[in-house]
């Protein structure tokens, strides 16, 4: 019986991504991490800070983050220190604040709390949905935070809410692809840290970002069909070598009815199956 080869291109396809409120702005970490950066930060109102933290009432924050905002921004970034206190004051600072009304003729009126955090250099706008007033920009830049001080605690807990996030700067506006720089990212600094207190959950959002990555290839398939003798096939193909850096977990039955060629230059697997 004479052979016939189909070529197949699987093409991956993606989906809208949705828009969302978050960043690193508004991401904080557990509240234990928290307080201990807070701790180790050795601000000279360190206790007092402490406590705003623990109690997380705005007009507590308030009254102590305008201090502890001059001696971050006072503190040298080659300090000891610097990267404890960068971290405090991420978290220390509200990343949301209640409205003052659910009248919707004054819920969006900025309450004295938005207005005591304004005159500290904080932005808050109002966010309908979730009926609060959201953190515009956070004074500390996670991102670089995490890129600047990983050899501190501190800078790689900011690493790790980074990849928690995907390193989306907020909204989804980079699209459906962030796991590509968790992958990216995480593979360097497991490299570089690979036994530090963050690594073994770097380790599992970089495992998680792989199976993003399979599941796109065998999930979300438009699969074309062309018809090729198999002559033309051989002609086609022949001394080309395949290279697909990737181990399918291919079945026997579907093992004999196809063929990988190659990976094609968007990512796509070229197939061939015999009838």
């Amino acid at each position: 019986m004479r052979n016939i080869w189909l070529s197949v291109v699987v093409v991956v396809t993606c989906s809208r991504f949705g828009w969302a409120i978050y960043g690193p702005s508004l991401t904080r970490a557990d509240h234990a991490v928290a307080m201990r950066a807070c701790q180790e930060a050795s601000f000279v109102r360190g206790a007092e800070i402490v406590n705003a933290m623990r109690g997380g009432h705005p007009a507590e924050i308030e009254r102590i983050l305008g201090n502890a905002l001059k001696e971050w921004k006072a503190t040298p970034e080659t300090s000891a220190f610097y990267a404890a206190r960068a971290f405090c004051i991420h978290e220390l600072v509200p990343n949301r604040l209640p409205a003052g009304s659910q009248d919707l003729a004054t819920e969006r009126v900025p309450t004295r709390d938005v207005a005591r955090f304004r005159d500290l250099g904080l932005e808050y706008f109002y966010y309908g949905p979730d009926g609060e007033w959201t953190l515009r920009e956070d004074p500390v830049d996670l991102n670089e935070l995490a890129a600047k001080h990983l050899d501190s605690r501190w800078g790689r807990h900011a690493f790790l809410m980074m990849t928690l996030m995907g390193w989306s700067e907020g909204a989804c506006q980079e699209g459906p692809d962030q796991f590509r720089k968790v992958i990216k990212h995480g593979e360097r600094f497991l490299k570089q840290y690979p036994g530090s207190e963050v690594s073994n959950r770097v380790r599992l959002e970089l495992a998680n970002a792989y199976a993003t990555w399979w599941n796109r290839r065998c999930s979300f398939l438009t699969i074309m069909e062309k018809s090729v003798g198999l002559s033309r096939f051989n002609n086609n193909h022949r001394g080309k070598r395949v290279e697909t850096g990737l181990a399918l977990p291919i079945s026997r039955p579907f093992h004999r009815r196809w063929k990988i060629v190659k990976m094609g230059p968007f990512g796509e697997l070229i197939l061939a199956k015999q009838l």
